[in-house]
Order: C-alpha cells, then sequence, then structure tokens
C-alpha cells in the first residue's frame, strides 16, 4: 500500500505509512500535506460506485436546501 491508504475512512485514522500522527506536526505545511493526503485516500476518488452515490447524495443535499 501506498502513503494514501488509510485503514478506513473517519478523520481520526492515519494515513498508512505515515511516520507521524496529524497531532504530531508542527508547521503548517505538514498539517496541510498531511490533510491533503487524507483527502486524496477517500474511497470517493478511487471507487466507482461509492463515487456515484456519493454524487447522488451530494445532488439531493443540493436541491434539499
Amino acid at each position: 500500500m501506498d502513503a494514501l491508504s488509510t485503514l478506513d475512512n473517519d478523520t481520526t485514522s492515519q494515513p498508512i505509512g505515515f511516520v507521524m500522527s496529524r497531532e504530531e506536526i508542527k508547521n503548517t505545511e505538514g498539517l496541510l500535506r498531511y490533510d491533503l493526503a487524507r483527502f486524496r485516500a477517500w474511497r470517493c476518488h478511487h471507487d466507482s460506485q461509492f463515487k456515484e452515490w456519493f454524487n447522488a447524495t451530494q445532488k439531493w443535499q443540493t436541491e434539499r436546501l
């Protein structure tokens, strides 16, 4: 697995391959890189069925609100 893979998609898990946890990062650049890697690791970026459901839910929420 690469550094962008995760154990699951909750916001508390650390991407596999990352040496430091988010709490240990002391500078803004490091935090941005860490959070960007977490964003890119979301299932919706790799799983076409999940992406379809995710987009349908976003559309429904937009129309509802």
